[in-house]
């Protein structure tokens, strides 16, 4: 079985058909890598109304679907901090492979353009707005095709005037705003437009979820940092995430061990005042 998707030609403008030749070159690059957390792609083709890609077919839940049945009773999400490691990591690992191997800018980082399964497999299903960099500089990539919302779209986009300089880090930003919509059920940010010079404004939404440890809220908080050269790497900010891991390990065997320790001394004294309360009877 295979997924087909079509886009029909008269609903195609000039940037909208750029995009597309873009996503073909974007999934025939990465088809020959076979990479596991990436929608399979096995050729185009068209005919008189419309262009088609022949997809992996995947019948599973999208992240955004997969957030909404996780909010508790109270309207906030309960996904398991583990849970939330694990998509993080996950989709880290996609962004490393996209920009250090295949030279591809994604654009367009969103839970529903993400599929999990049972067993919290994260498969990346979309790629419409994608750049192949080998051909292009990013400082020349237009984003006057994007549909998106633009509530994800970061600020070196957004709030900057032409010409908009921008690297991957722009995924890197999306990346925390997807995963602060995961913990929290809404996007770190209100973004409205200012009708009288047609700019847009941005206000912060402060975390109302204290159900996850500050470290990660901080982490994912340096993923949408809002100026790109403090806003880590998809490589640097899994290194970050290793680190942080590694150390809240480290944390919880010292205090397992102190507990140990603590367990240890109690009972030496229990067992001393029993030799002691024994000695009193013998002279007794």
């Amino acid at each position: 079985i295979y997924a087909l998707r079509s886009y029909k030609k008269n609903l195609l403008d000039e940037h909208r058909n750029i995009d597309l030749i873009r996503e073909k070159a974007v999934l025939t690059e990465i088809s020959q890598k076979n990479y596991p957390n990436i929608v399979k792609f096995y050729g185009s083709f068209e005919d008189n109304d419309a262009y088609y890609l022949v997809l992996e077919y995947l019948q599973i839940q999208n992240l955004q679907q997969f957030t909404k049945d996780k909010k508790g009773a109270n309207n906030i999400n309960n996904i398991e901090e583990p849970i939330i490691i694990n998509i993080l990591k996950q989709i880290l690992k996609i962004l490393i492979f996209l920009h250090n191997e295949c030279h591809v800018m994604h654009r367009d980082i969103m839970p529903i353009n993400f599929i999990i399964d049972e067993d919290y497999n994260i498969v990346l299903i979309e790629l419409i707005l994608s750049v192949y960099l080998k051909n292009e500089n990013p400082s020349l990539v237009s984003r006057k095709s994007l549909k998106g919302p633009i509530k994800y779209v970061p600020p070196e986009i957004l709030l900057s005037p032409p010409p908009r300089n921008y690297d991957y880090k722009i995924d890197v930003f999306e990346l925390g705003c997807t995963m602060f919509y995961l913990m929290n059920g809404h996007l770190p940010f209100n973004t409205k437009r200012n009708l009288e010079n047609s700019t847009y404004i941005r206000e912060e939404s402060p975390s109302n979820n204290n159900y996850y440890s500050k470290w990660l809220v901080d982490f994912v908080k340096l993923l949408y940092e809002n100026n790109p050269s403090k806003r880590p790497t998809a490589l640097e900010a899994l290194n970050i995430l290793d680190n942080l891991i590694m150390k809240q390990q480290n944390n919880n065997i010292n205090l397992n061990n102190m507990d140990n320790n603590n367990l240890n001394l109690n009972i030496i004294i229990i067992m001393l005042i029993i030799l002691l309360l024994i000695i009193i009877l013998i002279m007794k």
